[in-house]
């Protein structure tokens, strides 16, 4: 990734004097008469460029003035003379050099972004070769210019510092990064109107993928228009990959069975002798909501349990806090499950604060794995959230051509830590209102 960021090309179009260049924009980055092109490199200054010569009136498109820039200053040598007519010739890509050289797409990637990754002596050999002979254009901004797209790949996630997304984007960039590609990083609210604007902005700047992780507000109209979208953007050659199952057509899935995910939660709870089992659900309307929920009714009717249902809820700790603040006003559950570590978390904190032992008295159970559970000894189901991230990247960097619609569906284990325990009360043991307005 090193040699990717060690060059910028800035395009600048500016008004030049009237008549200086006589030239019909036929694209919005011929809207000026004049292009200001000048690039910006690690290489001496007496390598910066001022293309806006006021003598020359020839009307030239703006990817064959990119391309005679970075030839220029060398970053295009071996792909000289490539043309036909006024059209640049398609330039070898990385999948022309790894199927020339016999390995994958990451290899070769690798190799030529001088990755400390271990590659063998042979390979590295190969794989150069190939990329000699072939004329490879190695640097990342000469072959933006040249194919409409960047190495670069965006993640749109839901939240910043939830630590859910943060393990998913670390996925993403280390895979990129060792692949020789750029990471974006964009926040996306869970809103779909958010969603379609960073959508906008990664296309603008020629991103040759995104990731969609996590799920999102599926009911809305911005939702159907963020389909569209997608399906445009991959119409156009990006490559996109969903991580929270949002119904985009002929998009590849990769995401955990969220069905499962609770019912084997529930099912565990149950084998600990519990009865009185509590869900924080999810915000209505939300991609995994009702997946999820569809799970934990499965496992109580199937144990012959009645549901607790506690709506309102949501992903973070004081969502958790507050539900739990509410439970308080009456009888407790011998346990409850929280829609997301991070509300479970809120929920361990109203327990614990309220004098409530946990798990002596009810036990208390996450979703998704994150490290702060792991800290603070919390049950959870375990997701493979650095993996997915991982996965999407794979399948952006390596894809020969187009991604495939597939769904793959990555395991995820239930992980007993101090928070669960084997249940010795029964059922609803009352709390006291005079507790609950204590917190209120």
């Amino acid at each position: 990734m090193e040699s990717s960021l060690q060059h910028t090309l800035s395009i600048t179009p500016i008004q030049a004097p009237c008549g200086t260049w006589e030239h019909r924009p036929r694209h919005p980055l011929r809207s000026n008469p004049v292009l200001y092109l000048n690039a910006i490199t690690h290489l001496p200054e007496q390598y910066s460029l001022n293309c806006a010569s006021t003598s020359n009136r020839q009307s030239i498109p703006i990817e064959n003035a990119c391309y005679h820039l970075l030839n220029a200053v060398g970053w295009c040598r071996g792909n000289e003379e490539r043309r036909d007519g006024n059209a640049l010739k398609t330039p070898a890509t990385l999948s022309d050099v790894a199927r020339h050289a016999n390995v994958s797409t990451a290899t070769a990637s690798r190799v030529l972004s001088g990755s400390s990754y271990p590659v063998s002596t042979e390979t590295r050999e190969r794989v150069q070769r190939s990329a000699l002979e072939l004329g490879y254009a190695a640097h990342a901004l000469a072959r933006a210019l040249v194919t409409k797209q960047s190495q670069t790949i965006g993640v749109i996630v839901g939240d910043m510092i939830d630590p859910y997304f943060a393990e998913i984007a670390s996925g993403v960039e280390e895979f990129a990064r060792s692949a020789g590609c750029l990471t974006i990083i964009c926040k996306g609210d869970r809103s779909p109107t958010r969603e379609r604007a960073y959508l906008r902005l990664l296309k603008g700047h020629r991103a040759g993928g995104v990731v969609f992780a996590g799920g999102t507000y599926v009911d809305s109209l911005e939702m159907d228009a963020l389909r569209s979208d997608v399906v445009q953007a991959v119409a156009e050659g990006m490559r996109v990959v969903d991580l929270g199952e949002r119904g985009f057509a002929g998009i590849p899935v990769i995401t955990v069975d969220n069905r499962a995910v609770l019912s084997d939660m529930t099912t565990y709870l149950v084998s600990l002798g519990h009865r009185s089992i509590a869900f924080l659900e999810g915000p209505p309307g939300f991609s995994t909501s009702k997946i999820r929920l569809q799970g934990y009714l499965d496992a109580m009717r199937e144990a012959e349990l009645t549901p607790t249902l506690i709506d309102g809820c949501g992903f973070d700790f004081e969502s958790g806090r507050a539900a739990t603040l509410r439970l308080l006003a009456g009888s407790l559950p011998d346990a409850i499950i929280a829609f997301s570590d991070e509300s479970a978390l809120g929920v361990l904190m109203a327990l614990r604060q309220a004098g409530i032992d946990v798990p002596g008295r009810i036990s208390v159970a996450g979703v998704d794995g994150t490290r702060d559970a792991a800290l603070l000894d919390l049950t959870t189901v375990k997701l493979p959230m650095y993996e997915l991230g991982a996965a999407a990247a794979r399948l952006v960097v390596e894809a020969e051509d187009t991604l495939p619609p597939t769904c793959a569906i990555l395991p995820h284990r239930v992980v007993s830590r101090g928070t669960t325990a084997h249940s010795h009360l029964p059922s609803h043991v009352p709390v006291g209102a005079a507790l609950y307005d204590s917190w209120s």
